[in-house]
């Protein structure tokens, strides 16, 4: 089977993040049918060990690793069952999803390691390969992960989406529960919905600059006109409920309203349109009256507390590195979801940024504000930044063998991302550690793809590293 063929293995497994045991249980399997040594956590973290192939045998061990699990998101109007996997489709020069994400994100480094694992005629040095759950909620797997049995010097870790680039360092980062509690009463009048959607949204860490591309995001966005409708608004607040994960820029959001205005309400939402789409080309934006009969809403100090508190806070790139043009951000922040449960509005916010001491003072003072309006506020899922080593012998021996193998130069960067390299590196700080991965779009959304060719290209590339180092 080539790594293909277990991609699409995988495809059909359930994994989403925090439920990582099916694929677990698949890779066990497939470590006992190949008489591969293998150990397996509480969090269905997984290690396979490789013995060497001949004449390899002093070579120092290599260390390949991936996460397991994807995040799962829809187009809109699709209802898919992510326990029946994914339905991928192919062009032939792209792999896509039907109406869902695709999981190459990071379903490919699970394939490549696979494909390597089983195959017996690549030469290489002792193989640990790990496969890490629950990476994209917060990088928990690898935080879990045991390596004491671990030998490698070297780290690839396979979770980078751009072709012909070495990652060489990475952002820490954390996530933020924040939750306003208030009561609800009856309110008579009008009930409407302002909703925004068709925004392209994306990966909170790599699409978030917008020195490169500008995306709106819908949480924040939806929130303006309501501050344009009325110097002294009446209307109440229902609900409001948007976006799909943490780590994801929000591509929907809808707030439900009883009394004031309606019109008011519409006008305003007509005004910021064409503004809209000037950046979300896709966007549709809708005020529409649902009922007549009146609802359950918070009261009017509480509304605009919650108004004032989305059209005031940070949201996206908080800072930029001056002495470093060209680099991409040094902090950033992302409100991914929004939910309204009973009398309780919740909103989820994801920290990045590559000095672990700036990311805490920035995320305290998001935490700060937002006590300030009544919320409580929970951390949870924070990790280190890696930082880019000074010295890398793989990193130049791989920039030697894609030169070789291309006669392109191989781009060394660090992204405004996580990836567990930072967390694998805290716990055996001898690795000597990189991340590639073959050419993707989209991640995050549905509108993830990955190109055939550069994954046949970036395999080959793993197997001469293998081969060569």
């Amino acid at each position: 089977m080539n790594f293909f063929d277990y991609f699409y293995e995988i495809s059909a497994i359930s994994r989403p993040s925090g439920d990582c045991k099916a694929i677990a249980d698949y890779l066990c399997a497939f470590a006992e049918k190949h008489s591969l040594k293998y150990q397996r956590d509480n969090m269905d973290s997984v290690i396979i060990f490789k013995p060497a192939t001949e004449g390899y045998e002093d070579k120092p061990a290599f260390m390949l690793q991936g996460h397991t699990d994807m995040v799962c998101c829809t187009e809109e109007g699709v209802d898919w069952d992510f326990s029946k996997g994914i339905k991928v489709l192919s062009d032939g020069e792209w792999l896509t999803a039907d109406g869902t994400t695709l999981g190459a994100d990071n379903g490919i480094a699970v394939a490549y390691m696979m494909a390597i694992l089983a195959d017996d005629t690549i030469p290489h040095p002792a193989l640990e390969c790990v496969f890490t759950s629950d990476e994209e909620t917060g990088l928990y797997g690898a935080d879990a992960i045991d390596l004491s049995d671990c030998k490698a010097k070297y780290l690839i870790n396979l979770d980078s989406e751009e072709e012909g680039i070495i990652t060489a360092g990475c952002c820490g980062g954390l996530t933020m529960n924040i939750s306003f509690n208030g009561e609800k009463e009856y309110v008579p009048g009008d009930v409407y919905k302002l909703t925004m959607s068709g925004f392209r949204g994306g990966h909170s860490g790599v699409n978030i600059d917008n020195f490169v591309e500008v995306r709106y995001n819908a949480i924040i966005t939806a929130v303006h006109p309501l501050k344009l409708a009325c110097e002294t608004p009446s209307y109440r607040l229902v609900s409001m409920n948007g976006g799909e994960k943490d780590n994801a820029i929000a591509r929907n959001m809808s707030i439900v309203l009883c009394g004031g205005d309606f019109e008011k309400v519409r006008e305003a939402a007509e005004l910021v349109t064409p503004g809209i789409k000037e950046i979300e080309k896709d966007a549709v934006v809708t005020v529409e009256k649902i009922s007549d009969e009146g609802a359950y809403a918070f009261s009017r100090e509480f509304t605009d507390t919650i108004i004032g508190y989305f059209n005031g806070i940070p949201n996206g790139v908080l800072d930029r590195i001056p002495d470093e043009p060209g680099l991409p951000p040094s902090i950033s922040d992302n409100f991914g979801v929004v939910t309204t449960e009973g009398d309780t509005v919740n909103a989820t916010v994801s920290f990045r940024a590559y000095d672990d001491s700036y990311r805490d003072r920035y995320s305290e003072k998001v935490a700060e504000e937002s006590r300030k309006c009544g919320a409580e506020v929970t951390v949870k899922g924070k990790y280190p930044g890696w930082e880019r080593a000074a010295v890398s012998p793989l990193r130049d021996k791989m920039c030697q063998i894609w030169n070789e193998m291309t006669g392109e130069e191989m781009k060394v960067q660090r992204i405004h991302a996580g990836l567990e390299c930072g967390v694998l590196i805290a716990k055996k700080p001898e690795l000597d550690a990189v991340s590639i991965g073959p050419e993707m779009s989209g991640v995050h959304t549905p509108d993830e793809k990955l190109s055939v060719a550069s994954a046949n290209r970036c395999y080959d590339f793993i197997c001469e590293v293998l081969k060569s180092i």
